[in-house]
C-alpha cells in the first residue's frame, strides 16, 4: 500500500493517475454539519494512483470542499501540476450562500495545495435566474491524433487553450485568455 504520491508527472502518468470530483450535497445544511462537511458533503476532488500492474493503488483525497469551493463538477488539467474545476452549486446552495459559481484552478502537486479563482460567475443577466454555472471545462492543444488523446501527454500552457461553456440559458461557449504583467492579452 502507498502511504505517499508517486513521483510522476501527473498527466504524463501513463494513465496510472486520474482524477476525479464529487459534487457532494447542494444544500448548505449538510455543508454546516461539520461531520459531513469532513465527509464531503461540500464536494471534493480525489486522485487515484494505480502500481505498476494496475491490480492495486491508492485513492487520496486532493481537496475537501467548504462553503468557498463547493460542487465541483467537471475538472481538466493546464499544466502538469495545475488542475481547474468548475462548480455547480444548484438554485438551494447559491440561494443559501448567497454565492454563484467559479472556476478554480489547483496546484494538485501537494495535499490541499493552493487554490485561485479562475472565473467567478454571476455578473450577466442569466445570474438574476441563477442558471450561469459553468457546465463544461477543456484543454485543449488541438491535437486529434492517437497520440494527442487528452491524459497521454502533459498540457502545454503555451500552445494549448482553455475553454469552458454555459449550457444552460444561452449555451455560451468562452476562451479563457490570460493578461500578462505588462497588460496586454497573452495567449
Amino acid at each position: 500500500m502507498m502511504t505517499e504520491w508517486p513521483d510522476r508527472d501527473v498527466p504524463n502518468s501513463g494513465f496510472r493517475t486520474f482524477f476525479f470530483c464529487i459534487t457532494g450535497d447542494t444544500d448548505a445544511n449538510a455543508g454546516n454539519d461539520p461531520e459531513l462537511a469532513a465527509r464531503g458533503a461540500w464536494g471534493g476532488i480525489f486522485r487515484v494512483d494505480f502500481n505498476a500492474t494496475r491490480e492495486g493503488g491508492q485513492i487520496s483525497l486532493v481537496v475537501l470542499g467548504d462553503a468557498d469551493h463547493a460542487s465541483f463538477d467537471n475538472l481538466t488539467f493546464t499544466s502538469t501540476r495545475t488542475l481547474a474545476a468548475t462548480e455547480d452549486r444548484g438554485d438551494t446552495l447559491h440561494d443559501q450562500l448567497n454565492k454563484l459559481d467559479s472556476i478554480w484552478v489547483y496546484d494538485v502537486s501537494v495535499r490541499n495545495g493552493a487554490s485561485a479563482r479562475l472565473v467567478a460567475l454571476g455578473q450577466d443577466i442569466l445570474a438574476t435566474d441563477e442558471d450561469n454555472e459553468p457546465t463544461g471545462l477543456h484543454f485543449s492543444d488541438g491535437d486529434s491524433s492517437i497520440l494527442g488523446l487528452i491524459g497521454r501527454n502533459g498540457p502545454n500552457p503555451r500552445t494549448g487553450r482553455l475553454f469552458f461553456t454555459q449550457q444552460h440559458g444561452e449555451n455560451n461557449l468562452y476562451r479563457v485568455v490570460l493578461q500578462n504583467e505588462e497588460g496586454s492579452i497573452g495567449e
